[in-house]
């Protein structure tokens, strides 16, 4: 909300926001076009001293002197690299960040693979910003209007008591207010196709198996939420920690709620029982094989610590996913959604009774 307000209220002609993941996707499709052009218009097949990253930085100056990020986290060594260098060109050049995130500048990418790398680019974050806790001990997201996370129906356990036949149901409710055909969709997008089979306008019905034990990337997430509004996700599992599809249910949540697209879901637990964080990690393969992980990779026995091997992060990102689950479910994001969107009558809102 508060950044709401900041952006709205700005008086500034050029002025970007964008969730953190999102921008860095963009980033790096920046970075692969201008090499890909300097390889293409110099005839050399290195970089050398071409400084792609600060052209990258200037395209994006260009188009904005105000960058608003939500949810500002690295958790990723590929962005955690060009992060200093990417920043500083933007702060040379005069832009102002505000960001929102779930950790304090000393904290990101905390325990990461090579974070000694990283640690500069805290230093250039904490000189250009000022650091502001926001933090009451109160999780926002997951109190309603009532005091409660309203769990009813657009949150379906699932048993034997015609949970499917009430997402059915749901899903054909909805449907209804599309006035569109309901069949097949394909999404087409930097050569990768992306294939519907149940949709209906802005409604999409997808499984968990389909979204995320198939290989999904945050650019397929991000499509979906262009092009649908309301998604029915179904047959959600019990997770535990390093499962896999775990990370990218995790991905999946946070787009759809970064983008407050609408969520119903069918699931084998409540929200806060979804997360198994107490079963065990790693099978003994598993052990074996992140062994030699840390033997390619040159690290110590104490690098062992990182959060790719003790699932710090993992943990912290299902506590997220948690509570924006929790939100998801009530009747105030619903609403929001709708008057972002304009989306549907106030009448099948009442109908579907969040």
């Amino acid at each position: 909300m508060l950044m709401d307000m900041f952006f709205n209220g700005a008086h500034v002609p050029k002025k970007r926001r964008a969730h953190f993941g999102a921008f860095m996707v963009d980033v790096h499709k920046r970075f692969k076009t201008v090499k890909e052009d300097f390889i293409q218009s110099s005839g050399e097949d290195r970089l050398r001293d071409f400084d792609a990253l600060g052209e990258v930085a200037d395209s994006i100056t260009d188009e904005a002197h105000l960058l608003c990020f939500d949810e500002f986290q690295v958790t990723d060594i590929a962005n955690a690299m060009i992060l200093r260098g990417l920043f500083t060109r933007l702060f040379e050049n005069g832009v102002i960040i505000l960001a929102t995130s779930n950790r304090p500048p000393d904290d990101l990418y905390k325990n990461g693979l090579q974070r000694a790398s990283f640690l500069p680019f805290i230093d250039v974050l904490k000189t250009h910003c000022d650091v502001a806790s926001l933090n009451s001990g109160i999780d926002h997201r997951i109190v309603d209007m009532t005091g409660e996370p309203s769990i009813g129906a657009v949150y379906i356990i699932i048993d034997d008591n015609g949970s499917a036949l009430k997402a059915d149901e749901l899903f054909r409710t909805l449907c209804g207010e599309e006035g569109a055909t309901l069949g097949a969709k394909d999404l087409h997008y930097l050569g990768r196709t992306l294939s519907f089979p149940k949709a209906c306008g802005g409604v999409v019905d997808v499984t968990y198996e389909d979204m995320c034990l198939e290989p999904r990337a945050a650019i397929d997430y991000l499509e979906m939420c262009k092009n649908f509004h309301t998604v029915v996700l179904r047959d959600v599992p019990e997770i535990g920690l390093g499962e896999k599809g775990a990370a990218r249910f995790v991905k999946f949540i946070d787009t759809v709620y970064d983008n407050h697209v609408r969520l119903v879901m069918t699931a084998a637990r409540k929200p806060e029982e979804l997360f198994n964080k107490n079963c065990a990690i790693l099978t003994e393969k598993d052990k074996a094989a992140l062994e030699m992980l840390r033997d390619d990779l040159g690290l110590r026995e104490s690098d062992l610590s990182t959060s790719l091997f003790t699932g710090e992060e993992e943990l912290f990102s299902y506590m997220r996913a948690e509570s924006r689950i929790h939100h998801m479910l009530s009747g105030s994001y619903w609403s929001a959604c709708l008057d972002n969107n304009a989306l549907l009558s106030t009448g099948l809102h009442r109908q579907i009774a969040v």
